[in-house]
């Protein structure tokens, strides 16, 4: 999977100031794994809305990937997340799934989640040599 750096050419540096800002505000929330960008910014084909007369601009689509993942933590990292961007220009759209939810479905060949995988930008990922992962 691509890093950051590999896509750089095709971001802004305002793109670039606001990826880092969402990374350094999810890893504030709790201990995170991975934080993967997917969708058009990953793709390289996020519009904006000064190229289209409709106002038309992508948003970020963030996949959010706990160290660990009771129910009750799910929640709260999900409820910090909806009101922590309301500053940053573009929706930040976040979802947040328990690696072993993750694995399952990449295991089971979810479309949407292999998707992410093959298409899907690390913006952050915990190194830990002894993890059984299938997104790795």
């Amino acid at each position: 999977m691509k890093t950051l750096k590999d896509i750089e050419k095709n971001l802004s540096e305002k793109e670039k100031y606001e990826l880092t800002e969402i990374v350094k505000r999810i890893k504030a929330t709790c201990q995170i794994r991975m934080i993967i960008l997917f969708g058009s910014h990953a793709r390289g084909e996020q519009v904006d809305i000064s190229q289209y007369s409709e106002g038309k601009k992508s948003d970020y689509d963030i996949l959010v990937v706990p160290m660990s993942c009771t129910k009750k933590l799910l929640k709260k990292v999900k409820l910090l997340l909806k009101n922590l961007f309301h500053d940053i220009n573009k929706t930040v759209s976040c979802l947040v799934v328990p690696i072993d939810k993750l694995n399952s479905l990449l295991l089971e060949g979810q479309y949407f989640y292999t998707e992410i995988k093959n298409e899907g930008i690390y913006l952050y990922k915990l190194e830990i040599l002894n993890w059984k992962i299938v997104f790795i």
